[in-house]
């Protein structure tokens, strides 16, 4: 019996070791899995801030991606409103140039026909003068035969 006592004893006192390792080692455990608690929570107040963050990141981009949207209508209205007025002045520039030259066409007509109009009286002027000038010619010739024959009557 001794022996098995001696057998019980060892065993208890085996036990009573493993129980104080164990003990030892479940708070290590502990610890370890306080300090595991308190990086989780570390952690998990990173992610919070890096998921608002992100939130906050992406609610800027949107409000961004909607004013590049708005300025890209509106760039685009303007250049639809510039394309339409440079037409509309396109089309007024050219009535206007086509009116102009109707003008110059008409003007050129009417000066065409004064000038025509001058050019006859020129012609007509000069045929009077060519009359009024053969007639003095006429009369200065006569002039010269009675010069001659006076000169020759009284010489």
């Amino acid at each position: 019996m001794t022996e098995r006592l001696d057998r019980i004893e060892a065993a208890l006192e085996a036990s009573a070791a493993q129980q104080t390792k164990n003990s030892s080692d479940i708070e290590a455990l502990i610890g370890v899995a306080s300090t595991n608690d308190a990086a989780i929570r570390e952690l998990t107040a990173n992610v919070d801030r890096v998921t608002t963050a992100t939130a906050e990141g992406n609610q800027r981009i949107e409000v961004l991606r909607q004013d590049a949207i708005a300025d890209r209508r509106e760039l685009s209205q303007r250049f639809d409103d510039l394309a339409d007025q440079m037409n509309a002045d396109r089309r007024a520039t050219r009535q206007h140039f086509d009116e102009m030259a109707s003008e110059l066409k008409a003007d050129r007509s009417q000066n065409q026909q004064h000038f025509d109009e001058l050019a006859a009286q020129m012609n007509r002027d000069r045929a009077a003068q060519t009359e009024i000038l053969q007639g003095l010619l006429l009369e200065l010739s006569q002039m010269k035969g009675r010069i001659i024959a006076l000169e020759q009557k009284a010489s």
